[in-house]
């Protein structure tokens, strides 16, 4: 993602500024804080040299004060057209339009709010129809609070809506989903077991005195996994990087009544006594990734520390102290490490396709040969057009690394919807 053109209706200089501090180099704004318009006419500044993303942000209490309640549908309802326009023109960018966030800034009577609400929905629903990917403002304000969000001061000062605060809250945001889009989002959660997905240690309490239910202050670890649990459906892969007795450790996963993550959950486990940087480079290897595809979830600091000087490429973040915080924690450590834009079948089958992938290597020892091996597989090629239910796939294969990706050239669906449709493409897909 090299060159990001940032729009806007208010100034958002110091939100590129933010940008660029997250590793996005080339990113500029329209010139004027309310030029996004003149940006996306035909034969504006954006055409000339088309960037790799557009990012548009419309600030709700700004167009109230630019427009009045009667032509604020329409005006928005015009910016949408110019959005599809130059969408069809710009093929190759991504798209990021923000939802519109309303403030309230007129004192009205709630009969005349109506139209503020009608100009936020119908915005809303029109750029989910758009294609490319939504930021979703309102979802972040309400996490964020609104209060500490916006700036009256800010406002005031530079036609700058956001807080300090809220500016960055927006500016990691995208930067994460500007990563996911490129494909750079960790792959493997490497997860240790006693005092980390259970309160206690097995070896010492029996499975009967780790601290595991579904209430009291088991249940914030029972939590803890059903989030985790969440990451595996998504398609990231869970692993066990544990200093344990084998037989202790899979007892609770076999017997004990709350856990809600199973052995088979798990692509592969390292459960013994080696230092754990060894046991992570191993799973690398087996697993055919990358050290920097691996985010360590561990509560010894110790251990934290061995991986983080060992495995720099390594994610090891802090460990909350207080358990009752763990599904908040696993949540934006998702948000920062895991996030995915959409979510394909394969996504879902990916631990199950990792053991058989895991089993066939070890299949393979047991042959002489490369030949002999392949065809004890019975592997088939299926090459066919693509339909429908192929397309987010399509889009996700692109947006791969450059080693699946040749042409180093990312689409989003909507952009492999219309390829589908247009005559001048034909589009296949092969699976094996």
């Amino acid at each position: 993602m090299k060159k990001i053109a940032l729009l806007s209706n208010v100034t958002v200089n110091s939100l590129r500024i933010r940008l660029e501090d997250k590793g996005f180099q080339e990113v500029f704004c329209g010139e004027g804080y309310d030029s996004w318009v003149q940006s996306l006419l035909p034969g504006g500044k954006l055409f000339e040299n088309p960037p790799d993303c557009v990012i548009l942000f419309l600030d709700g209490s700004a167009l109230l004060e630019q427009h009045t309640d009667q032509d604020l549908i329409g005006f928005l309802e015009n910016g949408l057209a110019l959005i599809r326009n130059a969408k069809e023109k710009l093929v190759k960018t991504l798209w990021i339009v923000s939802t519109l966030d309303i403030r309230r800034e007129k004192i009205l009577p709630l009969s005349a709010r109506r139209v503020e609400k009608e100009a936020a929905a119908l915005w809303n629903h029109n750029i989910r129809e758009l294609g490319g990917v939504v930021f979703d403002l309102e979802e972040l304000i309400k996490e964020f609070g609104r209060e500490r969000f916006y700036s009256r001061k800010m406002w005031y000062l530079g036609s700058i809506p956001f807080s300090a605060s809220g500016e960055e809250k927006i500016a990691g945001s995208l930067a994460r989903l500007l990563r996911a889009y490129q494909g750079k989002r960790k792959k493997v959660l490497a997860l240790d077991l006693d005092n980390t997905l259970w309160g206690g240690v097995v070896g010492e309490e029996g499975i009967d005195g780790i601290t595991l239910s579904t209430e009291k202050e088991g249940k914030a670890f029972h939590d803890f996994q059903r989030r985790i649990l969440d990451l595996k459906q998504m398609g990231v892969m869970l692993t066990v990087v544990s200093k344990n007795n084998p037989e202790d450790a899979l007892e609770v996963f076999l017997k004990h009544p709350a856990m809600v993550l199973k052995a088979e959950d798990f692509v592969s486990m390292k459960i013994n006594w080696d230092p754990k940087p060894q046991n992570i480079a191993a799973l690398a290897q087996e697993l055919n990734v990358g050290l920097d595809a691996f985010v360590l979830i561990d509560d010894s600091p110790f251990e934290r520390q061995s991986v983080r000087e060992i495995l720099p490429e390594v994610i090891a973040p802090d460990f909350p102290k207080d358990a009752s915080k763990l599904s908040d924690w696993i949540r934006e450590l998702a948000d920062e490490h895991f996030l995915f834009l959409e979510i394909t079948e394969e996504d879902t089958q990916r631990t199950r396709m990792m053991r058989a992938d895991i089993n066939r290597k070890q299949v393979q020892q047991q042959y002489q040969d490369i030949d002999h091996y392949l065809s004890s597989l019975d592997m088939a090629l299926e090459i066919h057009p693509a339909d429908d239910e192929d397309i987010p796939r399509i889009a996700q294969l692109t947006q791969k690394t450059n080693q699946f990706n040749l042409t180093t050239r990312r689409y989003t669906e909507a952009d492999i919807l219309r390829m589908k449709e247009d005559p001048a493409y034909r589009l296949w897909i092969g699976r094996v």
